[in-house]
């Protein structure tokens, strides 16, 4: 046991007499070819470390969530919603509002990629990563039936109620625990921004707010600003 114990000694000796007989550099080398493993490890926690860190600290709070469904406005969605954001009470330095054109959703001959994009919105919906919606008429019909759509008349006020009356998509949804149909969609085709953006041509389409919407205020908001000139 000694002597195993008096070679390794003898070994680290020679071992530190080399090491204090090459240049810094040399030094240098030696040392990151030996503990590379270690080192690219310890660099990589702490480059994961700091991209936490930096996520948490930079990340905003979404205040508005809204999804075209097979809508594709000729401006670009930063601005429209950077336009709408001057409308409300908004931090751009916390917060930040959002429209997503990307779902196209088939409603005939469809394929793998709608029925993907279908899940994705369910999903979204159910929860409560968005709060709104403007759908084409054809797959709004189907939307509706899913279920997770807000009743609009509970909502809105009286006179909104009267004034909308005759735009509302009515639909007794297999959710509702009210004798009746509800008003779940409202018909927005001729608002002015969906007109100037050319979003939805050659179809009717309907503004919806979903049901597990955590901003139901800025939902409405952004209903009466796509009825701005």
């Amino acid at each position: 046991m000694a002597i195993g114990n008096s070679v390794n000694d003898e070994i680290k000796e020679q071992h530190r007499k080399v090491i204090e007989e090459m240049k810094s550099k040399d030094r240098f080398i030696y040392f990151f070819s030996y503990y590379k493993v270690h080192v690219l490890v310890i660099l990589l926690f702490i480059l994961l470390f700091s991209y936490i860190i930096y996520t948490n600290v930079t990340k905003k709070d979404v205040v508005l969530e809204v999804v075209y469904v097979n809508g594709f406005p000729s401006e670009s969605t930063s601005a429209i919603m950077d336009d709408f954001s001057k409308t409300i009470d908004f931090n751009p330095k916390k917060e930040e509002v959002i429209l997503d054109d990307s779902f196209y959703i088939a409603s005939k001959n469809r394929t793998t990629y709608d029925d993907q994009n279908e899940q994705k919105l369910f999903l979204m919906a159910s929860t409560g990563r968005i709060d709104a919606c403007i759908v084409d008429e054809a797959y709004f019909k189907h939307m509706a039936k899913q279920g997770y759509l807000l009743d609009l008349s509970t909502i809105l006020t009286d006179d909104e109620t009267a004034k909308y009356k005759d735009k509302f998509f009515y639909y007794d949804s297999p959710e509702n625990k009210n004798e009746g149909e509800e008003a779940i969609g409202l018909e927005v085709t001729d608002y002015p921004k969906l007109v100037k953006t050319n979003s939805f041509p050659n179809t009717r389409c309907y503004y919806c707010i979903i049901m597990n919407s955590k901003n139901i205020e800025n939902s409405l908001a952004f209903l009466h600003y796509i009825e701005l000139p």
